[in-house]
């Protein structure tokens, strides 16, 4: 949700509009053909891409809360098949104790081995803080 899936089909979106702009919106009636980049404002979309992001973790964390679930952001490490220890802001851990347990992984890029991948390529995350 926070740097993949969603900014990327926000990007996406913003891209599909100023390429229908720039190809199309003359059979509507629209003028301005090539020109649409022109008024483009990047960090407009960033900033709306960013809002949105944040106004779904807050839908997210509020239909967990009314669902009763308790949300603990740090590592865990399964002790048994009901107990994680869990551990934050590099403390000694907690043990934490329920019936079901999610643990939402999330990802982060990673590049290939080769030589010079990493000096000439970008990540998600890099392509996001653009």
């Amino acid at each position: 949700v926070n740097v993949g899936c969603v900014p990327k089909k926000v990007m996406y979106s913003a891209a599909h509009v100023a390429d229908t702009l720039r190809h199309d919106a003359s059979h509507y009636g629209f003028s301005g053909g090539a020109d649409v980049a022109k008024n483009f404002d990047w960090a407009k979309l960033k900033k709306a891409r960013d809002a949105y992001v944040l106004r779904l973790n807050g839908i997210y964390a509020n239909g967990l809360k009314s669902s009763g679930v308790d949300v603990f952001k740090g590592e865990a490490t399964f002790v048994d098949g009901h107990t994680i220890l869990y551990k934050a802001n590099g403390d000694e851990g907690t043990k934490v104790t329920a019936n079901k347990i999610l643990i939402a992984t999330g990802g982060r890029p990673h590049f290939p081995p080769g030589t010079g991948i990493e000096e000439h390529a970008i990540s998600s995350d890099g392509f996001f803080e653009l």
